[in-house]
């Protein structure tokens, strides 16, 4: 999966980057269409926010925000939300798509 990681109004080490690509990396496991992820990193004062969207194949684009006293609280918590909202939604488009057709007989 290709992952673009900004960041805003701060800077980030090389190990919080490559932190948040194994994160990005594992989410294809959850919904295999996912094929483009973005990570913004933003500072506003005390608080650090990650704002992560996820483009798929063929299906809406999914977002998600984390916020938290520091970027690896928040990108746990993003982390948290893009995997509960890929499984879901992989989860009703198979459902939708295994339900047999219910005809008076």
């Amino acid at each position: 999966m290709k992952v673009e990681i900004v960041a805003r109004h701060c800077e980030l080490d090389d190990a919080l980057r490559e932190k948040a690509e194994s994160i990005v990396d594992r989410w294809p496991r959850y919904d295999s269409s996912a094929s483009h992820a973005r990570l913004a990193f933003d500072v506003q004062g005390s608080s650090h926010t990650v704002d992560a969207q996820v483009w798929r194949d063929r299906h809406e684009p999914v977002a998600a925000k984390g916020e938290g006293g520091d970027f690896r609280a928040a990108l746990d918590e993003v982390d948290e939300r893009i995997r509960r909202i890929l499984r879901k939604d992989k989860q009703k488009r198979s459902k939708h798509q295994t339900e047999p057709a219910d005809f008076p007989g």
